[in-house]
């Protein structure tokens, strides 16, 4: 929506989430989506919020119906702040001197878009808005550490999606995003998928679209549906088994005909 101050030349324009203003028009996507494991790797100016000098700040809308995966990781193995889902939960690390970390129990893991705020001032800060918590909810973790102020440089490099396998130590998931994110703010700052590098992953794509994959319930034979985002696993009740629970047998199967599916 538009809100008007004098003339046209002087709009105020307020974007809706997922584009950013350019000029006077909400023209620019700020969606994109990770269908295949990896990450995008930025170098960050040295760490410095304009807005707020003594905090650092990451903020993003993501979408996914996995349980367990890396958002994003800043920083390197001895600094960093780190972003994860953990059994459908979301949980935030601070390290520089110590680890503080913070835990929102969700579930996040829902197909539905949810806003995560990430700030570290005098305490580890995790703000989260979606389904459930419209009005927004927060989680903090009292402790100091104020060593992350000292050391700014640590906290250049940014993986979106993912972290390299030197980082995975530090990690509880260790697992590559695969779902959508948009407006990705750093300090206070928006990235544009048009400015994120490929290189590392050659599934990022602008935008987010997804099938609804259980829609038709493909599992056969009673089975049950689990969306995996870029397609559908089903969970067969035994004596069957295979892709759509189509197979079967009256004796007792293995472990490896289940495939680790049947239940």
């Amino acid at each position: 929506y538009v809100t008007s101050l004098v003339q046209c030349e002087l709009c105020v324009v307020h974007c809706l989430s997922g584009s950013w203003k350019k000029r006077a028009h909400c023209n620019t996507s700020t969606t994109f989506s990770f269908n295949s494991e990896g990450y995008v790797h930025m170098q960050l100016p040295v760490f410095k919020n304009k807005t707020k000098p003594n905090v650092l700040h990451m903020q993003l809308r993501f979408r996914s119906t996995l349980p367990d995966m890396v958002l994003y990781y800043r920083g390197t193995v001895e600094n960093f702040v780190s972003l994860e889902l953990v059994k459908g939960s979301l949980q935030a690390k601070v390290k520089s001197g110590k680890l503080l970390w913070a835990s929102y129990p969700g579930p996040v893991n829902d197909g539905e878009w949810h806003t995560v705020t990430v700030t570290m001032d005098e305490r580890l800060v995790v703000a989260v808005k979606g389904p459930g918590c419209e009005e927004g909810c927060q989680v903090k973790n009292e402790g100091r550490n104020h060593l992350i102020f000292l050391q700014p440089s640590s906290f250049q490099q940014l993986y979106i999606g993912g972290a390299p396998q030197k980082y995975v130590g530090n990690l509880s998931s260790g697992k590559a995003f695969i779902g959508c994110m948009e407006d990705f703010q750093v300090d206070n700052k928006l990235l544009l998928p048009q400015d994120l590098s490929r290189e590392e992953n050659s599934g990022l794509t602008l935008g987010c679209t997804k099938p609804d994959w259980c829609g038709d319930d493909p599992c056969m034979q009673r089975g049950r549906c689990v969306d995996m985002w870029v397609g559908a696993s089903c969970q067969c009740h035994r004596p069957y088994y295979g892709e759509k629970c189509e197979k079967g047998r009256s004796k007792h199967l293995t472990s490896k005909e289940c495939n680790s599916k049947c239940y």
